[in-house]
C-alpha cells in the first residue's frame, strides 16, 4: 500500500503591530470646531445627533458640524480626502459607531 500525507496549513496570521502616540487632546471644547463623523452603522446616527446637541449646550464650541456620510464598510478606511477634510475644518472629531 503507497504511503499516503497529508499537508496541514497554518492560517495564523503573524500580527506587526505599532505603537502611535494619541493625538493631542483640547483641554476644552469651548470655541473649538467640533465634528461628527457617522460610519454608517445602525443607531449610530441617533447616537451622534444627540451627542452633538448635548456638546452644542454644554460645551460652547465654536460651531459644530455633523458629517452625513457612511463607508461602504465600518470596518474600512474612509475615502481619500475625508481625513484631510476634517482636519481642515474641525478641531476635534467624534466617530460615532453603532448597533
Amino acid at each position: 500500500m503507497a504511503e499516503r500525507t497529508i499537508i496541514v496549513l497554518d492560517p495564523t496570521a503573524v500580527g506587526h503591530p505599532v505603537e502611535k502616540p494619541l493625538s493631542p487632546r483640547p483641554e476644552s471644547l469651548e470655541g473649538k470646531r467640533v465634528g461628527f463623523l457617522w460610519n454608517g452603522k445602525p443607531n449610530a446616527d441617533v447616537f451622534l445627533a444627540e451627542l452633538q446637541r448635548l456638546v452644542s449646550e454644554r460645551c460652547r464650541p465654536a460651531a459644530s458640524a455633523r458629517v452625513n456620510w457612511s463607508k461602504t464598510s465600518a470596518s474600512g478606511a474612509a475615502f481619500e480626502g475625508l481625513l484631510e477634510e476634517l482636519a481642515a475644518n474641525c478641531d476635534a472629531v467624534v466617530n460615532g459607531v453603532g448597533d
